[in-house]
């Protein structure tokens, strides 16, 4: 009777014995599991951090020439136009999350608001080389012929000669056709092709 519960023990033994040896082998296939995904997940955060520096260098690279080419130009524009002129920055900078570009005058080693503390002269001519910065930007993509109705209202008389050579310039160089609707002589001046255009008796208009 004894030697029947001594083997009915050691079975019982082995059978506890043979669900830990599984279950051993079932932990250790998991911690394998485990240790392979803790490896390829390791490489993905590696691989990711490396792809945010390129792609922050990228960014960076770009702003940067965004920031040449557009305060290239409009500077460009304004020096033709003023003998003590503004040099216009465009910088971008992180705000509240958000990458925002901030635009100021440089005059005399000091920066300048340009809605509150420049002439509107000033602002006028260079909100208008932004637009021709944007444009050549896109260049290629959009048509090379910008309209302008009576542009420069805001500049004094005597610089708009000046600025109608700012637009010849800038035309020849950038490859620009400009058709402007204007009343002002100094502007006419400088076009290659004038078209004046009157009301006919019937209140119609058509060119001269």
């Amino acid at each position: 009777m004894n030697g029947l519960k001594h083997r009915e023990r050691v079975k019982d033994l082995r059978e506890t014995l043979n669900k830990i040896k599984g279950k051993k082998e079932y932990l250790l296939k998991e911690m394998r599991t485990i240790a392979d995904t803790i490896k390829t997940c390791t490489k993905q955060k590696m691989d990711i951090e490396e792809a945010q520096l390129i792609i922050q260098e990228v960014a960076k690279q770009t702003q940067q020439e965004l920031e040449y080419h557009i305060s290239e130009v409009v500077s460009t524009a304004l020096s033709s136009v003023f003998d003590d002129p503004y040099e216009f920055k465009v910088e971008f900078v992180i705000k509240r999350g958000k990458t925002e570009a901030d635009l100021y005058f440089i005059r005399r080693k000091e920066r300048v608001d340009p809605l509150s503390a420049s002439g509107g002269g000033v602002v006028d001519v260079a909100s208008f080389a932004l637009r021709i910065a944007l444009w050549n930007l896109l260049k290629g993509q959009i048509s090379n012929t910008i309209w302008l109705d009576e542009p420069f209202k805001m500049l004094s008389r005597e610089l708009q000669p000046k600025a109608g050579e700012m637009i010849k310039m800038l035309s020849d160089k950038l490859k620009i056709q400009f058709i402007i609707i204007t009343h002002n002589q100094d502007i006419i001046e400088s076009a290659d092709k004038v078209f004046e255009i009157k009301q006919n008796s019937k209140g119609v208009s058509e060119a001269v």
